[in-house]
This record gives structure tokens, C-alpha cells and sequence, in this order.
């Protein structure tokens, strides 16, 4: 993966690569090849790379919410190139990115869909469904359980949800719990409270508990998360009459597809 100056590869070092036969290593080598922003550690790329190898050999749609450097963008990138499918990023910011033209030199551009726009104000397909949900934007509260709300009902059984900065933002672990309470979500990647900002992913397995999103008397000391016996979580410190969800009007998102746009 380093150099032998102990440096990451040349970003560059990879123009004409044949993706069709790379490895997993030369995958992550490739999500951190010019690395100079502390944007994702290589154990958290890892566990993006094994919610993607959950699904096998075939072609994906993925999701992420937040462009920036590009490291993750990278592994989905690499899995739409080996395996076919397609990736959409959602990004508010785009600006000049550097990453962007130098992933059409690397002839893997052609395989995202660019979004400009508000993720939590997104237009998508009612009809699509998303096999790999990447949330990791503003790291607030508002901003995860928005975009989760967003895109949830266009996850399906076995459909795998990521979360970064789980370990520096509580507006994302405090998001994660309340989705837990909300929707049937399974933990199957954990790489937080090691180096790095902090990374989970979760299998989707099926919308509105019956467990606590409808009316039932609450005594208060009762566990009533718990999930056929797997994944039970402590009770959660509010009461259900103050959780609100307030509906928003989606506005039209400005699209740029593959390798043209910016």
C-alpha cells in the first residue's frame, strides 16, 4: 500500500488500471493514494469495502451523502467498475474538486452521478431501490436522520446503511439509536473507538417496528427494543410523543451525470 518511503501511492499511479481485475488491497490502495485530509482510516474503508462484499459479485445501486476528498467515493467507484451498477453522490458543496477530475483520468468518474444539492431535499425514484446507503455529510442530528427518512423507504430487506463519525459527532450515534427504534437495522461492520473518526454499517432488514412505533402503554422500565432477541438496545430517554416529524417539500435537484458537468 506505502511506498517505499513509507509515503501512500501517487493517485496517478493508477491511470490505466484494469479495475475489472483488482483486488480488495488494491482497492483500499487506491481509496488512499494521495492522502493530505484526514478524511476516513484505512480500518473504516475497510468496512465500507465489506458491506459492499456482502453483496457478492453483482452490480449495485449505491448512495452517499458528501463528496469530499473522495475516499470512500473511491471504493463505490471501484465496485461499480469491477461489477457493474451505479453510484450517486449527493453533495450541497461542490466547488472546484481536484478528486473529480482525477478520477476521469482514472476512468472511473463515468460510473457516478453527481447530485448538487441538499441530500435531505433530494429528488430520487420512488421505484429505485438502494442497496448501499452511505451517510456522511454535515454529522448532525437533523442532517442524519433527515437523509436517512429520505432515501428509507427506498431500502429493502438486506440493503446495508453506513454511517461515519460515529465516534466524534453524537448527533450521529444519537441519530443511529433513534433509526434503531424506528426501523429493523442489524449490525454488521463496527470499526469505531479505534483510530479514525469512527465508521458502522448496518443489513437493513425492514421498516416500522412494531415493537415502538405503534401504541402501546409505557411503564417506563421496560425494554420493548428488543428485536426477536438480537440487537437489543438500552430504552430510549425520550417518550415517543416527542419524536415529531415535521414533512418538507422536495425541490428540484440539478443532476450532473458521469464525466461531464463540473
Amino acid at each position: 500500500m506505502f511506498t517505499d518511503k513509507g509515503q501512500c501511492r501517487p493517485l496517478m499511479d493508477f491511470k490505466g488500471f484494469d479495475w475489472a481485475a483488482a483486488t480488495d488491497e488494491e482497492r483500499m490502495e487506491l481509496a488512499l493514494a494521495d492522502v493530505n485530509e484526514a478524511g476516513m482510516s484505512h480500518n473504516e474503508l475497510r468496512a465500507i469495502l465489506l458491506g459492499l462484499n456482502s453483496f457478492g459479485k453483482k452490480p449495485l445501486v449505491t448512495v452517499e451523502t458528501g463528496l469530499g476528498y473522495g475516499f470512500s467515493t473511491r471504493i463505490f467507484l471501484t465496485h461499480a467498475a469491477k461489477y457493474g451498477g451505479e453510484h450517486h453522490i449527493f453533495e450541497s458543496l461542490p466547488g472546484p474538486r481536484p478528486i473529480i477530475e482525477m478520477l476521469k483520468e482514472l476512468d472511473l468518474w463515468k460510473y457516478a452521478t453527481l447530485h448538487v444539492g441538499d441530500a435531505r431535499k433530494a429528488v430520487w425514484p420512488e421505484d429505485k431501490m438502494i442497496d448501499f446507503l452511505n451517510i456522511d455529510s454535515e454529522h448532525s442530528l437533523g442532517f442524519v436522520m433527515n437523509e436517512y427518512m429520505r432515501f428509507r423507504m427506498n431500502l429493502t430487506n438486506g440493503s446495508v446503511v453506513g454511517f461515519h463519525d460515529v465516534d466524534c459527532c453524537w448527533g450521529v450515534r444519537r441519530g443511529i439509536a433513534m433509526i434503531r427504534e424506528i426501523d429493523r437495522i442489524h449490525l454488521l461492520c463496527d470499526e469505531s473507538r479505534h483510530a479514525g473518526a469512527g465508521y458502522q454499517c448496518y443489513i437493513f432488514r425492514g421498516h416500522d417496528r412494531p415493537d415502538c412505533n405503534y401504541w402501546r402503554r409505557f411503564t417506563g422500565d421496560e425494554s420493548f427494543y428488543a428485536d426477536e432477541g438480537v440487537d437489543t438496545i438500552p430504552n430510549s430517554p425520550y417518550m415517543a410523543s416527542e419524536l415529531k416529524v415535521i414533512p418538507f417539500r422536495e425541490p428540484e435537484t440539478k443532476v450532473w451525470q458521469g464525466s461531464g458537468g463540473l
